[in-house]
C-alpha cells in the first residue's frame, strides 16, 4: 500500500545558475518503503560547492532531470520497513553524497547509505559530517604517513575543508601552516583559526613574501621538521605557494579549485624537489566501493572526536528553505560563511507508535516523544522558545545597590544574545528567527553564540532545567 506526506523540494528541471533554475515546489511525495528503506525527516542541511556545481551541470558526476537538490544532511528516522536495522527516532546522515537529494522536508533513503550518528552529537554537526570532514581524513590518512610532530600546510585554511584539517591535525600533534586571503577582519580571523587548532596562520601576500623563509628557519631549523603534505583548494598562485613549501618527495593534494585558475607547479618543483601530485573526490571514491575498512574506520574517528568537542562544525548562516534564493546567493559570492537550511518546525523526532496512515502528515506536523521518552523537540532553532532559568543567587549587598530602574525590570530580558544577567529567575521568552535576522550579517562571534543558542534551547530536559514550548 502507497502512503504520502506533504513536503517542500528545491527543484531544478534543467542545469544552469542556481539562483534561477532552483524552484520550491511543494507536493504530495508517494511512497512505499522496500526492504532496506526507511523515510526521514530531514532536519537541517548546509549547502557546500558541490551541491552548487551539481546545479550548474558542472560537477563530474550528474544528476537525472528533473532533480531535488542536497548532498548533505541530518534528519531523524520516521518510519521504517519491518526489518530495519535502523528504528524511530534515530538522528542519522547519508554518505553516499550523490544519491540523497536531501533539500526537502522528506524522502526515502536506503539504509545502507546512511550513518546512525551517536546521540551525543548534534544536528548541526553531523549534517556536516559526511563532505568536509570526511575529506579532510581521507587527506591526512590515506595518501602519506603522518606522526605526531609533522608538518602540513595548506590554502582556503577558512574553507570547511581548511578547518576540518586544522581540527584533526591538532587532535593527531600534526603542526598546521594556514594560509588565507587578506581580507578587513583578518586578525580577527587569524586569532579564530588558531583557537580551534592552527598553528600558524598567513595571508596569501604574507606568505609569497615569508614562506620559503619562515619553512626554512622555523619548521627546519626550529623545530627540525619538514612539510611533507599540502592541501590545495584554491589552484592558481596560491598552488605554487604551497608546493614550494614542500619537502623533497612530499605530496600535494587538490581536492578544489575555488580561484577557477589552472593549478600552477614549477619544473623545479617536479623536477629537482621531485614532488608528488595528487587529487580527491570524496564522493567518487565512496561510490567505488571497497573501502569498507577504511570508511568504519574514519567514521569512528570522527564520531569520537565530535563527541570531545575536538571536531565541529564551522560558522553557520541559517536560512528557511523559503529564503533559498538568499543563502544560494551568500553561498556563491565567496563572502559569507557556510550556509544552512534549517526545515522549520522540525518537531518530529520519532513516533511512540506508527501511524497506519501518513496522508495527514505535512512539513508543520507535530509528533509525539521519542520512544526513549526524550524531548519531542527535534531540531528547530527559529520559532519563538520560552526558556525556563534558574540562575545563581545573587548576594543580598550587591542587590541593595542596583538602581531603582533596574530592580524594576528584574525578571525581564530583551532577548539579546549572550548570557543573561545573574540575578533573572523569571520566565525568559527568546524569538530566536529575530535573534538570528537581526545579527545575521555581524561577525563570527555572534553567529558562534547564535548557533549555541539555537542548541541549548532544544537539548533534553533531564540534562538542564530548560523547558521547549513548540
Amino acid at each position: 500500500m502507497f502512503e504520502y506526506v506533504e513536503r517542500r523540494v528545491l527543484r531544478f528541471h534543467k542545469n544552469g545558475d542556481p539562483r534561477e533554475v532552483l524552484q520550491m515546489e511543494k507536493e504530495k511525495f508517494q511512497f512505499k518503503l522496500e526492504e532496506g528503506q526507511v523515510l526521514i525527516r530531514w532536519l537541517c542541511s548546509p549547502i557546500n560547492p558541490l551541491d552548487i556545481n551539481i546545479v550548474q551541470g558542472v560537477y563530474a558526476i550528474q544528476r537525472e532531470l528533473p532533480a531535488i537538490g542536497g548532498s548533505e544532511a541530518a534528519g531523524r528516522v520516521v518510519k521504517t520497513h519491518a526489518n530495519s536495522t535502523l528504528k524511530q527516532g534515530d538522528l542519522v546522515f547519508p554518505f553516499i553524497s550523490m544519491s540523497p537529494n536531501c533539500w526537502t522536508d522528506y524522502s526515502v533513503a536506503n539504509e545502507d547509505q546512511l550513518v546512525k550518528v551517536d546521540s551525543r552529537i548534534d544536528p548541526l554537526m553531523a549534517s556536516t559530517f559526511s563532505v568536509n570532514p570526511c575529506t579532510a581524513w581521507q587527506m591526512l590518512r590515506n595518501f602519506v604517513e603522518m606522526n605526531a610532530g609533522d608538518w602540513i600546510i595548506q590554502n582556503s585554511a577558512n574553507s570547511g575543508v581548511g578547518r576540518s584539517v586544522i581540527q584533526l591535525a591538532k587532535a593527531w600533534g600534526i603542526h598546521s601552516i594556514n594560509i588565507v586571503r587578506d581580507r578587513a577582519n583578518i586578525e580577527k580571523l587569524k586569532i579564530e583559526l588558531k583557537h580551534i587548532g592552527a598553528t600558524h596562520v598567513f595571508t596569501e601576500e604574507e606568505f609569497a613574501k615569508n614562506g620559503r623563509t619562515f619553512v626554512r628557519e622555523i619548521v627546519q631549523n626550529t623545530h627540525g621538521g619538514t612539510v611533507k603534505l599540502a592541501f590545495n583548494g584554491v589552484g592558481g598562485r596560491s598552488c605554487l605557494a604551497i608546493a614550494g613549501a614542500l619537502a623533497r618527495g612530499g605530496t600535494l593534494i587538490t581536492y578544489g579549485g575555488m580561484s577557477k585558475k589552472a593549478h600552477e607547479f614549477s619544473t623545479a618543483q617536479l623536477v629537482f624537489n621531485d614532488i608528488r601530485v595528487r587529487g580527491i573526490a570524496n564522493g567518487m571514491w565512496l561510490m567505488e566501493g571497497g573501502h569498507e575498512e577504511i570508511v568504519e574506520r574514519m567514521l569512528k574517528d570522527l564520531q569520537e572526536l565530535a563527541v570531545l568537542g575536538k571536531l565541529t562544525p564551522p560558522p553557520l548562516d541559517y536560512h528557511k528553505i523559503e529564503d533559498f534564493k538568499i543563502a544560494i546567493e551568500n553561498s556563491m559570492d565567496g563572502k559569507h560563511g557556510k550556509q544552512m537550511f534549517i526545515f522549520e518546525k522540525a518537531t518530529d523526532s520519532g513516533f511512540t507508535s506508527s501511524p497506519t496512515s501518513f496522508s495527514s502528515l505535512s512539513p508543520n506536523s507535530s509528533f509525539s516523544e521519542f520512544p526513549n521518552g526524550s524531548s519531542t523537540s527535534a531540531f528547530y532553532p527559529y520559532q519563538p522558545i520560552e526558556v525556563e532559568v534558574y540562575a545563581q543567587t545573587v548576594d543580598a549587598e550587591p542587590q541593595k545597590r542596583r538602581s531603582k530602574r533596574r530592580s524594576a525590570n528584574r525578571g525581564k530580558y530583551n532577548g539579546q544574545i549572550g548570557r543573561p544577567p545573574k540575578y533573572l529567575t523569571n520566565l525568559i521568552t527568546v524569538d530566536v528567527e529575530t535573534q538570528m535576522n537581526r545579527h545575521k550579517h555581524t561577525d563570527d562571534v555572534l553567529r558562534k553564540r547564535r548557533q549555541k543558542l539555537a542548541l541549548e534551547t532544544c537539548r533534553r530536559k533531564k540534562d538542564q532545567d530548560i523547558q521547549v514550548i513548540v
